[in-house]
């Protein structure tokens, strides 16, 4: 959660992500149904592990996404990454993933390859201004970002996994492209 002074200005901030420490398995297994049922589960690995490889069992083959929200937390998808039929990850995150360094567009598609290569259907890496990546077994692009004046990020990534998921049933290009098109709204409505 932050907290903005009326000019933007960031006055205050928290972060609870050790929150999701405290969730049990038998919290999920009270939702087990709506978690086997729904059209698409998406998982952030905040998760631990435990609730993650428990999540993905109770899926048994049904689409899952995960967003990988941090560098310190992206090698926890390793333990089952062919499970994983969307993955979302900014530049950072591909880097910890794979160990290439990104400092090109290029090298971001080699990433994403590699990271398809691991068993993800779909692979998802945000460049910021310069866009977003994304690859699956048959091709691999880059969608440019909008160009639009930005003061804070803060939430734009989440707002791209957002547009993902809500359009897991189009081409991989509409995909990504829907999650260009969130993160962008997403950042005009802060502006």
């Amino acid at each position: 959660m932050a907290t903005f002074e009326n000019d933007g200005e960031l006055f205050a901030a928290f972060n609870a992500t050790a929150i999701q420490e405290t969730i049990r398995t038998s919290e999920i297994m009270k939702h087990k149904k709506m978690i086997i049922d729904c059209d698409l589960l998406v998982l952030d690995l905040n998760l631990t592990e435990k609730i993650l490889k428990l999540a993905i069992e109770l899926r048994d083959g049904r689409p899952i996404m995960v967003d990988a929200v941090s560098v310190t937390n992206v090698n926890r998808v390793e333990a089952f990454i062919d499970k994983i039929d969307i993955l979302k990850l900014n530049r950072l995150e591909a880097e910890q993933l794979t160990g290439l360094t990104l400092d090109t567009k290029e090298r971001v598609k080699q990433a994403c390859r590699q990271i398809v290569g691991y068993g993800v259907k779909r692979v998802f890496v945000t460049m910021g201004m310069a866009g977003a990546c994304a690859a699956d077994k048959n091709d691999e692009l880059i969608v440019p970002a909008v160009p639009i004046p930005v003061d804070d990020l803060a939430g734009a990534g989440d707002a791209f996994a957002a547009g993902i998921a809500m359009n897991i049933t189009k081409s991989l290009r509409s995909q990504a492209q829907s999650g260009v098109m969130y993160s962008a709204e997403h950042l005009k409505s802060r502006a």
